[in-house]
């Protein structure tokens, strides 16, 4: 009775972001490496909480793709042509998530864990053109998609970055925010120097 209750305000006003996962590759040859693109992991927890919940999630976030179709991309001028397996996930998230409001999209690859570098604003802008038309223009409900720019130093490029990016993406509904990443990873050696002082208690 309580769950039933409390689960709207559960998936409404919660913001679900989901972590990056491969995809088993369905290659039969045993010679080739088989090609595992990067997908945000969302169906399992779709899956998990059921249509109905699912229904009610209004802010999701997922990193931006780690690769693209890289047969289009060498071709003059390149096309960002982004991979099935992300068109749908796409496709997924329209068709469950009707209500959604915020689309959040993770860029993290200043910190070196992405493929396709997006510091460069005509590059960032392909590729959320590239989104635009794979999906997200098909959400109807949304109201504000949010490029979250991760990055270890806030400086002045950064800003750069931002205004030569806003004017190319897609629509007023596009925004761009700058946010350095949850934790920092610390040296191995001279951890007596890592350790945190714990503040006094007052008295």
């Amino acid at each position: 009775m309580w769950y039933h209750e409390t689960a709207p305000l559960l998936y409404q006003r919660n913001r679900f972001r989901f972590p990056r996962r491969r995809v088993p590759s369905t290659t039969s040859w045993p010679s080739v490496r088989p090609f595992e693109p990067y997908t945000p992991h969302v169906e399992p927890l779709f899956r998990q909480i059921g249509a109905s919940n699912a229904r009610l999630l209004r802010h999701i976030g997922i990193h931006f793709p780690k690769e693209i179709n890289s047969a289009k991309l060498f071709r003059n001028p390149p096309i960002f042509e982004l991979l099935r397996e992300y068109l749908q996930l796409l496709q997924l998230i329209r068709d469950t998530c009707q209500d959604l409001r915020t689309f959040e999209l993770l860029d993290d690859s200043a910190l070196g864990t992405q493929a396709l570098q997006l510091r460069h604003a005509s590059v960032a802008a392909k590729l959320c053109g590239a989104l635009h038309d794979g999906g997200l223009k098909d959400m109807l409900s949304l109201e504000r998609i949010v490029v979250v720019h991760i990055e270890n130093d806030i400086d002045d490029e950064f800003e750069v970055f931002r205004n030569s990016l806003v004017p190319r993406v897609s629509d007023d509904t596009w925004s761009i925010e700058l946010k350095k990443p949850p934790f920092q990873r610390l040296a191995t050696r001279n951890l007596d120097k890592c350790y945190s002082k714990m503040p006094e208690a007052e008295e």
